[in-house]
């Protein structure tokens, strides 16, 4: 595997990838086994006073069936003569400490008959496993152990035995070197197959001078048993790698050299396979970018790789065979969960999971995905662990900045789709694309733009993202209609930008910006603009024409003062001057509608004003129309022309009284009012501030939409020839827009028409009091769930944020009818705000009555243009709340809370 290649693979795929190099590993050492079974040489390996393994030979040699047997014993006493235990034991326990002990002994042995036989030993101390054993070669002797230090006393014994002995035995003279024996092993091993054929000399099979004369040394020095590899070299001229022990006897009356060999030429080839196949398998695991470690049973480790020893500041030859914390002052909470995780791994026998964070040797602090496995032999009983680490440090970095920036995208308004340029099917939606579109996540990640953009079909959708793939364009954005759930329309503003992100698919990012809002505003912009145009229009041809008027009347004047007679002659020039006073009377409405009518503004009491003009309006209006007042207490003062607004209110109370035939209701309102920075967000033209309202209703069959949006243009009228001049709402607009006021309409077909014109308070000189509800806070919710029904969208989407803004969960509906779904659904509603007029033949009367039938204990608000009091006294609504529009936020969290405090009768 390529460096590339292991950048790329998961820690699970190189997990098993290592997994499959260690099963190549047991198999090979199977070879081994099977090598070392066909020499012929008894040999055990012991861990802890225990056989672990022992080949065919070694079963043999002690009188047991097969190597079950042995290994079935808790420990190797039943194998050493009962006098020999001690000190053997005590070999053992020295070898295991690191002391002094002896490697090469005479002893004896016990079968499993129990006859007692001399053997001859060769001890090793290894690694079994990943834990330190010894391996131990044995020799039978018979009762010829001691034969060659007396050759006359069991000679023939001791020849056969040696003769017939599967290891090569030889007896060199210590001073001259000459072969004095050798049995068939040994002719076997150097080539002679001849036996007629005498044995070459030592000199010959070991050329090595050097190799020779250390050895002698070695044993003439030690007295005891050594042992050195060295190499042979057969009669062939072939080279062998052999284990020679060897120890001083008496031979004959003259010292020599009793020594025994054991091939090491397969043995060499299995350790120099095994030593490259780990080299092999350590290059590879130090190329991966993880952290890796094997672990024996016992914790202690027994390989890692080169990330690992560069994190913790370890080398390879000081942790081998030891446990991390040992080698290290690594925190005890650290060691205590690896100590922890490693036992449920061995414990349990399964991989686990975890997550964790490390302190590397420089001090820098990582976090890591670790996973650790057990590590089995080729029965399947776990021998250890493996465990490999992640550092995830740099990716908990990304997912944190992509969940920040998911955060941030789903407190735009806009609505954000990706999706992918193949499918067109989206990946990623934020809040604001739920809330708007009105689908949940699951099922938004299964459309496309083309589920809510009706305007578009797949091949036109194409050939609009086209450039952006070519790369011919950095951006599209255009306005467009998007679908909603309930099947609403919204005039929406997409933008489509394609990016290619490093290592990453390229994807489509789509922006959906409502814009009903700015529609809105362009709208009444436009209007606010033909409005001005068409008054400095006005303006100009009634200043021309008063000119024109002034001489027309000047002149008819001075010809009915010098007509003496002819009474007709003197009725047709007065006929004409009326006609011309008229005309001057008509001008002044122009010039109030275009603003350049003079003012003489004075501090006015509203409520004072009506009540001195409701008599006269009374009589004017006639039987049929009642007028009621309704006066605020504590009204604050304004400041405007009298006159213009004594003629604003009787021009209001006519074209009512004009929409009421056959008799009606007319309803006159004070009160103070606050418009606020949100009112004028949707009203460019109304400085914020705080207003005295007057208020005009009539119970006449009310505006359409396109009357009310023409009803203060100059000469519009819905009356019949003759009958209406058009300039009365509009001299009104003029006068309140001239005043720095604002002037709205409310109307609906069926429900009558409230004006309601705001002129700015009059404050007195020196500091003005905070409002109450500035003083003391605007009451909050709980998280009550109020359902806001409302047709006009600019509206809805405004008391959401309001009633969120105030600490309440808010729902919308359109209409009656999807309101009445939710309420007939499983959401819990506290409290229903409705406008009182609603589309789809439900009023919100209706609505609320319905409403109450479905959930007694429910609240209601209701909402409207009109004033309360045109609206009460209608018969309409009785005793329930109701909030008038336009009203700002601190208001309307009095009457909500208001309403949902209030007990039920």
């Amino acid at each position: 595997m390529s460096g590339s290649d292991a950048e790329k693979s998961t820690p699970a795929q190189q997990l098993d990838t290592l997994g499959r190099r260690v099963d190549e590993l047991h198999r090979e050492l199977r070879s081994y086994r099977t090598l070392v079974e066909g020499a012929g040489l008894a040999l055990a390996v012991v861990v802890d006073r225990r056989p672990v393994w022992v080949n065919q030979a070694f079963c043999d040699l002690l009188g047991y069936a097969d190597a079950a047997e042995i290994l079935a014993l808790a420990s190797v006493e039943p194998l050493i003569a009962l006098h020999e235990r001690e000190r053997l034991l005590g070999y053992f326990q020295a070898r295991m400490a690191g002391r002094e002990a002896p490697s090469h002994y005479s002893s004896e042995a016990l079968r499993k008959d129990g006859r007692v036989i001399p053997v001859h030993k060769q001890v090793h101390r290894v690694e079994w496993e990943g834990r330190p054993a010894v391996l131990v070669a044995v020799q039978g002797l018979g009762r010829a152990a001691a034969a060659p230090q007396e050759p006359d006393a069991d000679a023939a014994h001791w020849r056969i035995m040696v003769a017939e002995s599967p290891a090569p035995v030889i007896v060199v003279g210590y001073r001259g070197g000459t072969l004095l024996y050798c049995n068939e092993a040994y002719r076997q091993l150097i080539g002679l197959k001849d036996a007629a054929t005498p044995p070459p000399p030592i000199s010959e099979v070991v050329p090595d001078t050097e190799e020779r004369t250390r050895l002698a040394r070695r044993v003439r020095s030690s007295g005891q048993v050594e042992t050195l590899e060295m190499t042979l070299r057969t009669v062939s001229g072939e080279l062998r790698e052999v284990m020679c022990s060897a120890r001083m006897i008496d031979y004959a009356g003259e010292p020599a050299l009793l020594a025994c060999f054991m091939g090491l030429t397969a043995l060499g080839d299995v350790r120099r396979e095994l030593r490259s196949n780990r080299q092999i398998l350590q290059s590879v695991v130090d190329t991966l970018p993880y952290q890796i470690f094997v672990k024996n049973t016992a914790r202690h480790y027994l390989m890692a790789n080169r990330a690992f020893y560069d994190f913790f500041g370890v080398t390879a030859e000081r942790l081998s065979g030891q446990d991390l914390g040992e080698v290290l002052s690594r925190p005890q909470e650290e060691r205590d969960s690896a100590k922890m995780l490693d036992l449920r791994v061995l414990s349990e026998n399964r991989m686990i999971v975890t997550q964790f964070e490390r302190t590397s040797a420089a001090g820098v602090v990582r976090h890591f995905r670790n996973i650790r496995t057990p590590l089995r032999d080729e029965q399947g009983a776990v021998i250890g662990l493996v465990g490999i680490s992640e550092d995830i440090t740099e990716r908990m970095a990304a997912e944190r900045e992509l969940r920040q920036l998911k955060s941030t995208l789903d407190m735009t308004k806009d609505s954000v789709f990706i999706f992918d340029p193949s499918t067109l099917r989206f990946t990623y939606v934020n809040q604001a694309a739920m809330d708007q579109v009105g689908h949940p996540r699951e099922e938004l990640l299964r459309m496309t733009l083309l589920d809510i953009l009706p305007s578009f079909d797949e091949p036109r959708f194409r050939q609009l993202i086209e450039p952006l793939l070519n790369g011919l364009s950095a951006s599209v954005t255009l306005e467009t209609v998007a679908r909603r759930m309930q099947h609403w329309q919204m005039p929406a503003e997409l933008t489509l930008q394609f990016i290619t992100p490093p290592r990453e698919s390229p994807r489509f990012i789509a922006v959906l910006r409502d814009i009903s809002e700015r529609r809105a505003i362009e709208e009444q912009l436009r209007q606010s603009q033909k409005m001005e145009a068409v008054g400095q229009l006005t303006g100009g041809i009634a200043h021309d024409f008063n000119n024109l008027l002034a001489i027309i009347i000047g002149n008819l004047q001075f010809l009915v003062d010098e007509i003496d007679g002819g009474k007709d002659t003197l009725d047709l020039a007065q006929k004409a001057l009326g006609a011309a006073e008229r005309g001057a009377q008509l001008t002044q409405h122009l010039l109030a509608f275009a603003r350049r009518q003079p003012l003489q503004p004075v501090p006015i009491n509203m409520n004072t004003m009506i009540t001195e003009i409701s008599e006269l309006l009374r009589s004017t209006l006639g039987e049929r129309i009642e007028v009621e007042t309704v006066l605020a207490g504590g009204i604050w003062p304004t400041l405007a022309d009298p006159q213009q607004l004594e003629n604003a209110i009787l021009n209001l109370a006519l074209n009512a009284r004009d929409a009421m035939p056959q008799g009606g209701k007319l309803t006159i309102e004070t009160g103070n009012a606050r418009l606020d920075e949100e009112y004028a967000v949707n009203h460019t033209e109304v400085t914020p501030g705080q207003y005295v309202l007057l208020a005009i209703s009539d119970t006449g069959p009310g505006m359409t939409p396109d009357v009310m949006r023409r009803a203060f243009d100059p000469f519009f009228t819905t009356k019949d020839v003759g009958y209406g001049s058009g300039l009365g709402l509009s001299m009104v607009y003029g006068f309140v827009k001239q005043s720095k006021g604002h002037v709205k309409i409310y109307s609906e077909l069926g429900q009558g028409t409230t004006v309601k014109i705001y002129l700015p308070r009059n404050l007195p000189q020196g500091p003005v009091s905070a409002p109450a509800s500035q003083v003391l806070g605007e009451p909050r919710g709980e998280r009550q769930t109020v359902l806001v029904v409302e047709d006009e969208p600019a509206v809805r989407r405004m008391n959401l944020r309001m009633l969120t803004e105030l600490g309440y969960h808010a729902m919308a509906a359109a209409d009656a009818a999807t309101a009445l779904e939710v309420l007939r659904g499983a959401t819990e509603v506290d409290l229903l705000f409705t406008d009182v007029v609603l589309p789809g033949g439900m009023s919100g009367v209706a609505l609320a009555a319905e409403a109450k039938r479905l959930r007694p204990a429910l609240k209601v608000l209701f909402t409207s243009g009109y004033t309360e009091n045109a609206i009460i006294h209608r018969g309409e609504l009785m005793h329930e709340e109701l909030i008038q529009k336009p009203y700002r936020r601190d208001e309307l969290a009095r009457r909500v809370q208001k309403v949902l405090s209030k007990s039920e009768p």
